[in-house]
């Protein structure tokens, strides 16, 4: 009985050490080459997070979404670069935060330029953030 239980106990531990080890070292999703699940502007984004929060997290949450929009500003604090783009709201924006695994293009964007970028949504802060960004050419 003791060594059936034993036994038992190793197999979940060898699969819970499989699991993990996979999990660790699977690949990053290349962001230049991830399709979007959907398409919105920056003010339809802000206002789909401020009118029903739960139902946009259910909607865009996780997923690669494509953002069009203004560029409000650009900061780079380190190694990582935000693009802030412009919504509806007086205190909101969409911030992007550009991948740092991806080659990107360009960095640097001008205030009221018009842009797209690619990424992943993470959720709404006073911001809708979206990590892992790319730009659409």
């Amino acid at each position: 009985m003791r060594r059936t239980i034993f036994i038992i106990i190793a197999a979940l531990v060898v699969i819970g050490l499989a699991t993990g080890i996979y999990m660790w070292n699977k690949p990053h999703k290349n962001m230049q080459r991830a399709s979007a699940d959907l398409t919105i502007s920056a003010p339809d984004l802000m206002t789909a997070f401020n009118e029903d929060e739960t139902a946009a997290n259910a909607k865009y949450l996780d997923k690669v979404i494509a953002v069009k929009g203004k560029v409000l500003e650009t900061n780079t604090n380190g190694e990582v670069t935000t693009v802030s783009l412009l919504t509806n709201d007086d205190f909101g924006a969409i911030s992007c935060e550009l991948d740092q695994m991806s080659k990107q293009s360009r960095t640097a964007f001008a205030a009221g330029e018009e842009i797209t970028l690619k990424g992943i949504c993470a959720g709404k802060t006073i911001d809708v953030v979206l990590v892992r960004c790319v730009l659409i050419d």
